[in-house]
């Protein structure tokens, strides 16, 4: 590497550490962002980094709402940057690593983009690495769900450059495969991959100064390399899709021509335009300042102008296409964060221009402006790009401080209740929880104030509960049961368990209010105690008969009021010391809870889900305990008239590994287990080595008809894609 390139790389290392500190310097007590991280994406990285470690690869997710294949889950997408660094890492210094990550590779390859690609001077180049490293830095910055896509565009495009330039075309298309590879590695394919192999082709097309006769056979080769590496991925979501909530999602109606261009400059206006303004002024004001050699701010600024109305267009087409694919609906917008990058470098690039309008002696102006004072306006720009980021951590600093017992690591995956009751979960028999008291996320109101579920299966817990999108259409139904209460005071809540799971309040509920909440107006324990849900997580009190209370956080309660009391310096000494105060949560048993897995003697069949749902909400424990509610399609399982005698049979459980259980039975009578997993067509079971069925139970879980006598029982997760990856087959 050249001396410059050296020098330059060690500004940019330190530049990055700077910015992300935040995350890092306070080790555990660092500060930790809720949204896109707390809530979901650190806890799952977590829990299956522990089971990697555990087991391998495996193929299903034990963990989460009630189970869910591993394979379409963020450790799958992006593995690079979701895998390694948690297997290797404690959990809040692999969060660090990637957040400096994101801005270093950001910083730096802007940097080389603008001076090595596109001909800018280094002050120029500087500014664009500077403002696109901070990327707006905010709470709506990037995160663990971005890894290495928008951040790492530049790098990308940088790399794909340099590739066309290699000599030997043999050698430059193994190059441009591998960085397909790479880039499927290393970014989401729901969110970046497609957008990446769009915009790729446009950018080299307009800016590379290429020929789609020169660009095509290494761009296809790069799409090959990226399909290749997101195809696992891809095709385990295709095989969830049809089983999943998105298929229940309801299509839109299509706007009329003269509301959708409304929809669609409104858009444009408001997140590319305004978003943008300071960055297009500069870019825009540098195309008149230099009478020369304009060619690449115009070219810029088309990159910026297709990226933005593509965009718009997305979303269109995401508004028709949902009446015909209500399944594929899905965030489109991510489609205009390429319009940030192409205004920095039009911002840079404008800069560029000036400098040289100055210099060259275009403008009156340029008599008194030396290149010293040239250098030294650059100079100001670039300190003014770097003074508002530290005015902006030393804030978020302060507030970190007063927030310390909501928003850091510690608090929310080192809390000694959770820990406590995890470690006694090892041993005994398997249980649920469920957190009580989430709301909906939401970038701006995203805080530690409230609970989370993904904060129990960080700490091993089986949760009902949790945030994916692609959960189980059956869930959605049952979750739909299980806060009737809820819905009925507010039933705009039912869009929201379409894409999260977990026991909401309604809406205008009173979060600082003392008075213990009765559980059964929102709820249906009954419903929870057959989802073996043993314990609810809860931020407020609760009240109900099946309910016995494990923790009260009353001391947990008085050291967040005499924290507010101190001074912002001390907090953060205390903090410093670990003697921030805990989440105070309160801890109830559900003493009604059923096992995780029991043996039923009876079933009644429905003719259709409406119907077994509705006899559902309504029946008692006890029928729920020894009865199995099955829809017309598995009417021949043969227990409509159990004998009278019939009192049940014994069962044992081990989970040998994520994705394989065994079980081992006795029935005096020919019985149905029920296991309460959530049903997934993939698995697959066998009696005594005879592959059998298995059937939806009491619509959302497991069920094996048995025969009289003791049985041992061998269930396997085993979807389509396994048989191309894995070397083993299915076996008792």
């Amino acid at each position: 590497m050249k001396a410059g390139h050296t020098r330059w790389l060690v500004f940019w290392f330190i530049w990055s550490l700077l910015i992300s500190a935040i995350y890092w310097i306070l080790g555990p007590h660092s500060y930790l962002r809720i949204q896109d991280t707390a809530d979901f994406n650190l806890p799952y990285r977590i829990a299956a980094a522990r089971d990697f470690l555990t087991y391998g690869i495996t193929w299903w997710q034990p963990h989460f709402s009630g189970g869910l294949p591993s394979w379409m889950l963020p450790l799958a997408d992006s593995f690079l940057m979701n895998g390694p660094p948690y297997f290797l890492l404690p959990p809040w210094l692999a969060y660090g690593f990637v957040m400096w990550l994101q801005r270093f590779v950001a910083a730096w390859f802007t940097f080389r983009l603008c001076r090595d690609h596109l001909g800018m001077e280094s002050g120029a180049s500087v500014f664009a690495g500077l403002a696109f490293s901070l990327n707006r830095w905010d709470v709506t910055d990037w995160t663990l769900f971005d890894c290495l896509g928008a951040p790492g565009t530049p790098l990308f495009l940088f790399a794909f450059g340099r590739f066309l330039a290699i000599k030997s075309q043999v050698l430059a298309l193994v190059a441009c495969s591998l960085l397909g590879i790479f880039v499927g590695m290393v970014a989401s394919s729901a969110l970046y991959t497609v957008f990446i192999l769009a915009a790729l082709p446009i950018w080299f097309l307009l800016v590379g100064k290429r020929s789609i006769v020169q660009v095509w056979p290494f761009f296809l080769c790069f799409i090959a390399g990226a399909v290749l590496a997101e195809a696992p991925v891809a095709w385990a979501l295709v095989v969830y899709a049809p089983e999943s909530a998105r298929t229940l999602v309801t299509a839109h109606t299509p706007m009329g021509w003269g509301d959708t261009l409304h929809a669609l400059a409104d858009g444009f206006v408001a997140r590319d335009l305004i978003n943008n303004s300071g960055c297009l002024v500069l870019g825009i004001g540098g195309l008149f300042f230099s009478k020369n050699n304009r060619t690449l701010s115009w070219r810029l600024l088309g990159i910026f102008l297709i990226s933005g109305l593509g965009a718009r267009l997305l979303f269109l087409f995401q508004n028709l296409a949902s009446n015909w694919l209500p399944s594929s609906r899905g965030n489109l917008m991510d489609f205009d964060q390429f319009t940030l990058l192409a205004s920095v470098l039009l911002a840079a690039a404008g800069l560029h221009r000036i400098r040289q309008g100055l210099l060259a002696g275009d403008y009156p102006l340029s008599d008194w402006i030396t290149p010293d004072a040239a250098r030294h306006l650059h100079r100001l720009v670039a300190a003014g790009i770097i003074i508002v980021p530290l005015w902006h951590w030393y804030h978020l600093t302060v507030n970190l401080a007063r927030r310390m017992y909501m928003d850091n690591y510690a608090i929310h995956f080192d809390n000694p209740i959770l820990k406590q009751l995890a470690h006694n979960a090892r041993d005994g028999e398997p249980f649920r929880v469920a957190t009580v008291g989430a709301h909906q996320p939401t970038i701006r109101s995203a805080s530690g104030d409230w609970l989370y579920p993904g904060m129990a299966f960080s700490y091993g817990l089986d949760t009902a509960d949790g945030y994916y999108r692609m959960h189980s259409a059956r869930l959605f139904r049952f979750w739909q049961l299980v806060l009737a209460g809820v819905l009925e005071r507010d039933p705009t809540i039912v869009y929201r368990i379409n894409k999260w799971q977990y026991l909401f309040f309604p809406d205008g509920f009173d979060r600082h209010s003392d008075t213990p909440i009765d559980l059964a107006s929102l709820y249906n324990l009954k419903l929870l105690s057959l989802f073996n849900i043993r314990y609810l997580i809860s931020k407020w009190p609760l009240t109900h008969p099946d309910l016995r209370l494990i923790h009260e956080p009353t001391q947990e309660l008085i050291a967040q009021k005499e924290w507010h009391q101190l001074r912002h310096r001390d907090m953060i000494v205390q903090t410093i010391l670990g003697k921030a105060p805990q989440h105070a949560i309160y801890l109830y048993e559900n003493r009604a809870v059923f096992p995780r897995v029991f043996m039923v003697g009876s079933a009644r069949i429905f003719s259709d889900d409406t119907h077994l749902l509705s006899a559902l909400a309504q029946a008692s424990p006890e029928e729920l305990r020894q009865t199995a509610f099955l829809d017309a399609s598995h009417a021949d399982v043969g227990l409509e008239n159990p004998p009278p005698e019939w009192h049940g049979g014994e069962v044992t459980y081990q989970r040998v590994r994520p994705d394989k259980i065994r079980l081992k039975t006795k029935a005096t009578f020919p019985s149905l287990v029920v296991l309460t997993d959530v049903y997934d067509p993939y698995w697959r079971v066998w009696v005594d080595g005879k592959e059998e069925r298995i059937v939806p139970v009491d619509h959302l879980f497991q069920g094996i008809r048995l025969d009289k006598g003791n049985h041992e029982i061998v269930l396997d997760y085993w979807p389509p894609y396994r048989n191309f990856f894995s070397r083993s087959r299915p076996e008792p």
